[in-house]
């Protein structure tokens, strides 16, 4: 009687880690292969320098007083301390052979505070310098860093490129406090 359990038990002990793995076997996301065709539009696009982008969302690093700005109601509606929704507020960055053009709102924290009154976001014209751009296999996007200057401050800059049109902006600033912009990717070249 005893060993009718015993055996019962092992098969069933058997069977459960047998679904287990099962489970954990068929949750592992199937890995969607990105296309040579789509590889060469990004490279493309990428190498012609020509980019416009229209950020959808804000993502800043999230301090206490970014925390403070959510908590008084100042951010825009859909909107929380670590991502802010910018589908309707006016903005762009834009590359065009060597020259940047950046207009987007800011939020943050500024460490040092210079330059012109009334300039509070990201809102300059400057040339690039160092411009790279490779293909980063493991994600199927192309990764543009370049640097830029406006004044006494300093951009660090990169530009991701998926495929489907998205886009992400990272700001590195000898200023402010990083930001990254999550967006729409278009080649002015086409329109």
């Amino acid at each position: 009687m005893r060993t009718k359990k015993h055996i019962r038990f092992v098969l069933f002990y058997a069977l459960w880690i047998a679904g287990i793995i099962w489970a954990l076997g068929s949750c592992s996301g199937t890995k969607k292969a990105v296309s040579d065709e789509t590889i060469k539009e990004l490279k493309q696009q990428a190498d012609s320098r020509s980019i416009k982008v229209r950020a959808e969302w804000a993502i800043p690093l999230t301090t206490t007083a970014m925390a403070s700005v959510y908590n008084s109601g100042l951010l825009p509606p859909g909107s929380n301390v670590s991502r802010i929704n910018l589908m309707q507020t006016p903005n762009s960055f834009e590359i065009r052979g060597d020259t940047i053009y950046a207009d987007l709102p800011y939020y943050g924290e500024r460490r040092i505070v210079s330059g012109y009154p009334g300039v509070s976001g990201i809102d300059f014209k400057a040339p690039m310098e160092n411009y790279k751009s490779e293909f980063l296999d493991k994600e199927g996007s192309y990764r543009i860093n370049f640097d830029a200057s406006f004044g006494t401050e300093r951009f660090d800059i990169m530009v991701k490129l998926f495929p489907g049109q998205k886009a992400v902006l990272m700001f590195y600033s000898t200023q402010r406090n990083p930001i990254r912009y999550e967006g729409v990717a278009e080649n002015p070249q086409s329109e």
